[in-house]
């Protein structure tokens, strides 16, 4: 039971030391995006955007990315309706989909503070 309790107490000291690393990252993630908000607007307004910007060993450049936005059921269904006029057939093949997804399961301990916490 003492190994137990041992093993409870690194485990709630990891996740506030994680907790804190994930407060201090998500500040620094806002103040890059701020920076990066800037530099994108000086680029773009000084019509710079094909130009590479080299800086000791770091070479930097403007670039555009377009992704895809998520496959959802919704979007499923909805062009299934578009292209087969039988709403039998499309809530079959939904209910195929659904069925066919794979289920990825992890097993873990979660962490819920309270008041007063019980004590092992």
């Amino acid at each position: 039971m003492a190994a137990l309790k041992n093993n409870i107490q690194k485990w709630l000291s990891y996740d506030e030391h994680l907790a804190q690393l994930n407060k201090r990252a998500k500040e620094t993630r806002e103040q890059k995006d701020t920076i990066e908000k800037n530099i994108l607007a000086f680029l773009e307004t000084n019509k710079l955007q094909g130009r590479k910007f080299k800086l000791n060993d770091v070479n930097l450049s403007y670039s555009q990315t377009e992704t895809a936005a998520p496959l959802t059921m919704k979007i499923v269904k909805e062009t299934l309706e578009k292209h087969i006029r039988n709403p039998q057939a499309v809530e079959t093949l939904i209910t195929a989909i659904i069925d066919t997804r794979k289920a990825n399961r992890k097993t873990n301990i979660s962490l819920k503070k309270t008041k007063a916490a019980a004590s092992v």
